[in-house]
């Protein structure tokens, strides 16, 4: 979650990045994120998979 200027919390998603990060690749990747947008990283969520289904069609 980052927390912009006029202190709105914005929801941003990023998939596929790494497996299983550490908490100094998320803090980084955190800070990379900040320069980007302007905005202040408030915190994250981290989701994983550990069932990965194929499906045919």
């Amino acid at each position: 979650m980052m927390r912009t200027a006029d202190d709105k919390l914005i929801r941003q998603t990023f998939n596929n990045l790494v497996q299983a990060p550490s908490d100094s690749q998320i803090k980084t990747f955190a800070g990379v994120v900040e320069t980007l947008t302007g905005n202040t990283f408030d915190h994250a969520i981290v989701t994983t998979t550990d069932d990965v289904s194929d499906i045919v069609l």
